[in-house]
Parts: C-alpha cells; sequence; structure tokens
C-alpha cells in the first residue's frame, strides 16, 4: 500500500544493550544477632556440661552405694550362717544331753524351727537387697526421665529459633526483591 506519498521514516536508534544488575547482596547479620546466637550456644554447652557432670556424679554415687549394700549384704550373710551354725551347735549339744523319745522329738521340732527362723532370715535379707537395689534404680530411671525432659526442651527451643532465623531471612529477601527494580534482561533470563 505505499503510493509514495508519505515521508520515510527516519532510522531507529541504536542503543547498547545494558548489562544486567547485579543481584542485590543480602544483608549481613548485625553484631547483636552474632552475639545473642553466640550466647545461646554457649548457654546450651553449659547447659550440656552441667547435664554431663549430674551424670557422673550420680554414677559414682550409685556405684559406691551398689559397693556399700554389697558389702553389707556380704557382712549380714556371714552373721546369719555364724548365728545359725552355733544355734546347730548348742541343738548338738543339748541332744547328746537327753536321749529319751520325747527329747528327741522336742530337738526334731527345736531344729525344723531353727532352720525355718534360719530361711526367714534370709529371706529378709533378700528382700532388703531387692528394696535397696530397686531405690537406687527408681532414682536413676527418675533423673533419666528428668534429663531426657531437659534435653528435649532445650532441642526442642534450639530448632525453634533455628525456624525463626530462618523465616526473618524469608521475610527479609522478599522485602529486598520487592524493593530492587528488575531489568527486563534479568525477567527474560529468568522465564
Amino acid at each position: 500500500m505505499d503510493t509514495g506519498d508519505a515521508p520515510d521514516l527516519p532510522a531507529r536508534p541504536k542503543t547498547a544493550m545494558k548489562s544486567p544488575s547485579p543481584p542485590p547482596v543480602a544483608p549481613s547479620p548485625d553484631a547483636s544477632a552474632v552475639n545473642e546466637q553466640a550466647r545461646m550456644l554457649k548457654q546450651y554447652e553449659e547447659q550440656q556440661a552441667a547435664l554431663q557432670a549430674a551424670r557422673e556424679a550420680e554414677e559414682r554415687r550409685r556405684l559406691e552405694l551398689e559397693q556399700q549394700q554389697a558389702r553389707e549384704f556380704e557382712q549380714r550373710q556371714r552373721e546369719q550362717a555364724e548365728s545359725q551354725r552355733l544355734a546347730q551347735e548348742q541343738l548338738m549339744q543339748h541332744q547328746m544331753l537327753y536321749n529319751n523319745q520325747a527329747a528327741q522329738q522336742a530337738s526334731e521340732l527345736e531344729r525344723e524351727l531353727l532352720a525355718m527362723r534360719g530361711q526367714y532370715e534370709r529371706d529378709q535379707i533378700f528382700l532388703e537387697q531387692y528394696d535397696r537395689v530397686c531405690v537406687p534404680l527408681f532414682c536413676l530411671v527418675s533423673f533419666l526421665s528428668d534429663w531426657i525432659s531437659t534435653a528435649s526442651q532445650s532441642f526442642r527451643g534450639g530448632t525453634e529459633r533455628c525456624y525463626r532465623s530462618h523465616q526473618f531471612a524469608n521475610v527479609l529477601e522478599g522485602r529486598l526483591d520487592q524493593t530492587t527494580p528488575r531489568s527486563s534482561h534479568s525477567m527474560a533470563q529468568q522465564i
């Protein structure tokens, strides 16, 4: 449709391609945030060291208590065995004095009574030993439960702080992206 009456259009100006702008630099954390994280890390390490020291002290105390209880148990067993031996000897001496049938029946009953008394005392010693073993175990279970609860809370607190720091960084990055204009060239590269 060119009739020749229209004037020619001027040539387009040549423009140099603009180089893409450098990506925005993420803000460096300020000193107070770094100090806060260092303080939290130090506090966590101190808590762990205190828990370790408490565990070691509890373990030493438990071992000392076990050794003491073992010594007491052995001593009581020796005393009970000696007491039973002396009673048996005394009974044997009495049996030698009484040779008639009534005395022998009484001696037999006395021997059975001594045997039952000895069994009763042995049972009592074992029951006391059982109580001594169970109480420290219950204390240990309670200590471990408290330690696990403390460690769990400490871990959850650290995880939550990391999550909040990550969210804060995302918010800052989003605001930075909104305030920095993008060139058409960089947008074309992203597409």
